[in-house]
């Protein structure tokens, strides 16, 4: 699990090749807690990214219900982070965020 997946973590080569940096803190985990926590900074890099991971149908499905749960969670704790450091600039935006995930989720 890479829990500092930030968009500056992503190097993209002029041939389109990804690279990832800092790495330190990788293990094994949910690779939609990680796709969700690009997908908080960055939306479009995620469809990139799943474009070149090339998950299975099954897993496809998983990431379309899982990525804008754990981008609600990762939303509300980074606006908890934010706050705790007198920061409030990006709160309300990252609790809108929250919302908007919310609002556009597949709930089945």
């Amino acid at each position: 699990m890479l829990f500092d997946a930030r968009p500056e973590h992503f190097l993209v080569d002029d041939g389109g090749a990804v690279h990832l940096i800092d790495l330190h803190d990788l293990g094994p985990g949910d690779a939609a807690m990680d796709l969700a926590a690009l997908h908080l900074d960055d939306p479009l890099l995620t469809s990139g990214v799943l474009h070149g991971y090339r998950p299975s149908d099954q897993e496809r499905e998983a990431f379309d219900r899982l990525i804008p749960f754990f981008t609600v969670i990762r939303a509300l704790a980074s606006a908890e982070w934010n706050q705790r450091r007198k920061q409030n600039s990006r709160v309300a935006g990252l609790i809108h965020r929250a919302g908007q995930e919310l609002a556009s989720a597949d709930v089945r």
